[in-house]
């Protein structure tokens, strides 16, 4: 069988598909042992071991943890440290003297104040910090992760439903393949019925060997499509245990019978607009710019001054731990750096650039997806009225096949007629089963190009 034509939505596909990894893994792919195996299991299995949706579920995760690492700048830092000191510099010695509260006038006065011996001292911290202004750098640095995460999160959701998408594409080129060699084993074993009844004419000397070695060709035809179509049924299964992330068993049976979904008529600009309104890719790219914009407002802080508050409370002594002596510290601090050789001019400079970059991305994906739905929407229709006039072809070659079969058997027909019969016969049926699918894909393509599940048999 010839191999279907899918121009629909390649370029979003890819797009993922590139993004995510080639779902190449050093785990095997886990494997399904049920006697049968549905789309809709086929796609829930995906859901849970497609490496691509791992990944890009690990990504959304790690944005979001970002986004509360962002937020939590708001609130105070506390540290503790621990310091060990061995010094004989005098000024030092005087000083940490003081810190551990046991120095001695009369001490002092006896010894060569020049000349200490050395001296330890521990020093326990504990210190708190907090921001209180930040020239909006800490506000919009928050939006900014915020926003960051809500495009990886919707960019997870487009991931998982471009690798559905792919899921149940695998599924129906596993299915075709399959019955596509239903398709060729029957049609060798009509070759054959006549090459056996051809060789008994010729026997009895009715026929010209001529015409017995013509139905001989056309049955070594039938055998290398019945071939052919076993190899791909084989590199089917292969794509679909790639595509789902699973390793199916060759003795587990897939669904022949599913239809598809049953979508709606889209008037063209009612399709553009629910991609628009619904595409989860538009969404994060929507996200994006925002996370961009922030950048600006973030960049634009670095202008102004900072202002915050700490408090150290310090406990020192002899001893890891010890609290011989103790102080307390409260602070408030302004720092404004108004002289960085141009790092902030360029760091603005960026942050501009990156949110005009995330603009017209933004403005290129509406476009693209526009285009996407249009491609859908036209090759929907067209696969419909493929299948129509697909299906009329194989009622015609059927009544033209066993018409000439009966004059065949009765003399009135040359072998070569039935055997073109045969011929017509046969493709008829291939382009209905490639129609019936063909329709199936486009239609699952059609609800992803407007940004709906393309297995809606699947729950969210």
């Amino acid at each position: 069988m010839r191999k279907p034509g899918r121009a629909i939505l390649t370029s979003a596909l890819t797009a993922v598909l590139l993004t995510h990894g080639d779902g190449a893994s050093g785990s095997e792919p886990v494997r399904f042992e049920q006697p049968v195996l549905s789309l809709a299991e086929a796609v829930r299995l995906g859901r849970l071991h497609s490496p691509m949706i791992l990944a890009a579920n690990a990504g959304a995760d790690a944005a979001r943890a970002a986004a509360r690492g962002a937020r939590a700048q708001r609130y105070p830092t506390i540290e503790a440290r621990e310091t060990f000191l061995r010094t004989d510099s005098p000024a030092d010695v005087f000083g940490l003297k003081l810190s551990q509260e046991i120095f001695s006038l009369a001490e002092f006065s006896s010894a060569n104040p020049n000349d200490p011996e050395p001296f330890d001292h521990w020093s326990t911290e504990i210190e708190a910090s907090l921001p209180v202004w930040t020239g909006g750098k800490l506000s919009n640095g928050i939006r900014q992760a915020d926003q960051m995460a809500k495009a990886a999160g919707n960019q997870a959701g487009f991931a998982t439903a471009a690798v559905e998408l792919s899921i149940a594409q695998a599924y129906l080129d596993a299915v075709l393949a399959a019955e596509g060699v239903t398709l060729a084993e029957s049609a060798y074993r009509t070759t054959s019925s006549h090459v056996e009844q051809a060789q008994a004419y010729f026997d009895s000397g009715m026929m010209v060997e001529s015409d017995l070695l013509q139905a001989k060709v056309q049955l070594a035809q039938m055998e290398d499509q019945r071939i052919s179509s076993r190899s791909r049924a084989r590199i089917a299964r292969a794509g679909l245990v790639r595509a789902a992330g699973i390793e199916v068993a060759e003795e587990t049976r897939l669904e022949a019978g599913t239809e598809g979904p049953a979508i709606e008529r889209y008037d063209l600009s009612l399709g553009i607009e629910a991609a628009v309104r619904d595409r989860r890719d538009l969404a994060a790219g929507a996200a994006q710019l925002d996370a961009a914009r922030a950048g600006v407002g973030r960049a634009i802080g670095g202008f102004f001054p900072d202002l915050g508050v700490r408090a150290r409370y310090t406990m020192s002594d002899d001893t890891p731990f010890g609290a011989a002596g103790s102080s307390y510290l409260i602070a408030a601090q302004a720092s404004w750096k108004f002289w960085d050789s141009g790092k902030s001019l360029a760091d603005l400079a960026r942050s501009r650039h990156e949110s005009e970059a995330a603009s017209r991305q933004l403005e290129g994906a509406v476009a693209a997806a526009r285009f996407e739905v249009t491609a859908a929407l036209l090759e929907a229709e067209a696969q419909e009225a493929r299948r129509a006039t697909a299906e009329q072809a194989v009622a015609a070659a059927e009544r033209a096949h066993l018409i000439l079969e009966d004059r065949w058997k009765a003399g009135a027909a040359r072998t070569s007629d039935l055997l073109d019969a045969e011929t017509a016969l046969h493709a008829a049926r291939v382009r209905a089963l490639e129609a019936k699918f063909n329709q199936q894909r486009a239609a699952r393509a059609l609800l992803f190009a407007i940004g709906q599940s393309p297995v809606p048999e699947v729950k969210p």
